[in-house]
């Protein structure tokens, strides 16, 4: 792959170019890697693991019994067949 060259903005941002994008399989809103070795910078892209999902949602405000989350089970697949006889 060909050298490419990009100007540094005054916010400190440089544009990665389409080929680069492609060879990397990155999209908009992905995240990258930067790091510094022998004077040269690489980038590579971070893919997302479970881990980074690990208690990004919030817990129940107040957990649900065994009980509660039976009923809430058996009502959506009640709804759920409903749905499908139609």
């Amino acid at each position: 792959m060909a050298a490419h060259l990009g100007v540094i903005t005054r916010k400190g941002q440089v544009t990665l170019p389409a080929d680069i994008r492609r060879a990397l399989k990155l999209q908009e809103g992905d995240t990258v890697a930067f790091r510094l070795e022998d004077g040269e910078v690489r980038v590579r892209p971070v893919r997302a693991t479970l881990a980074d999902g690990f208690q990004s949602i919030p817990a129940l405000a107040v957990p649900k019994t065994e009980e509660e989350i039976a009923v809430i089970v058996r009502d959506e697949r009640a709804a759920r067949y409903r749905e499908e006889l139609r």
